[in-house]
């Protein structure tokens, strides 16, 4: 636990804050050790930053995105000039929201973490932001499975699409500091259909998790800062 002894030995470190982080668990040590050592899985796999470099959908190796839709639907995009971007909570497949709860779930049971700790998992899935949209998008210009979403496939050129909507709705701010209301961020990112990544990502952070919450107590603060880092 390098890390961890190496923060403790600062002297800007008080005594009351050394023995509140002390008083935890070995679980609880070793996650709160994982949290500031860059080369542990938990770091590894709840930096945000590392998240979008993991799954970002790079336009110089995504060239074209096809959007599938009705013919319907394209004859309005025509008339309208206006794309209409869905809403998380009315999605196609219900599942794009739940199921990487229904993983987490999952994995909290096979390692035994109490109903109420899982209950808190669950409140997530209710608590998600309003304003969050998602227009999706294929590298396949002839997909049978896509077919179900309409017929026809609208081709982008991918880097143009992006700088596009990133300009368009962020409205001239250019940092993340100046946003207010009204000013949103737009971020393309690939799905991962590999069970064994997605597994690598969710066992980590269901034990991280259980662990957090069952030192929450002696250690609220860290274990709130954890807990956030896992959402």
């Amino acid at each position: 636990m390098k890390e961890l002894e190496k923060i403790l030995k600062d002297p800007k470190v008080s005594e009351d804050v050394k023995r509140i982080v002390q008083s935890m668990n070995k679980d609880g040590l070793q996650l709160l050790n994982d949290y500031y050592d860059e080369k542990s899985n938990f770091y590894q796999r709840a930096k945000p930053e590392l998240i979008a470099n993991e799954f970002y959908a790079d336009p110089n190796k995504l060239k074209k995105l096809y959007h599938y839709t009705t013919y319907e639907a394209f004859e309005k995009i025509l008339s309208s000039s206006t794309f209409l971007i869905g809403s998380i909570h009315y999605m196609n497949d219900n599942k794009e929201i739940k199921y990487v709860y229904e993983l987490m779930k999952k994995e909290l049971k096979l390692l035994g973490a109490p109903n109420d700790i899982i209950l808190k998992l669950e409140k997530l899935n209710t608590i998600l932001p309003d304003d969050v949209y998602v227009w999706s998008f294929s590298e396949n210009d002839y997909s049978q499975a896509l077919s179900n979403y309409g017929d026809v496939a609208l081709g982008f050129d991918s880097q143009e699409i992006m700088e596009h909507l990133a300009s368009y709705y962020s409205k001239g701010k250019k940092t993340l500091d100046e946003y207010t209301v009204g000013n949103a961020y737009v971020f393309p990112l690939k799905v991962e259909y590999d069970y064994e990544v997605q597994s690598k990502y969710i066992t980590t952070l269901a034990h991280a998790w259980y662990v957090a919450h069952d030192n929450f107590e002696k250690d609220p603060y860290d274990m709130d800062e954890i807990i956030k880092s896992i959402v």
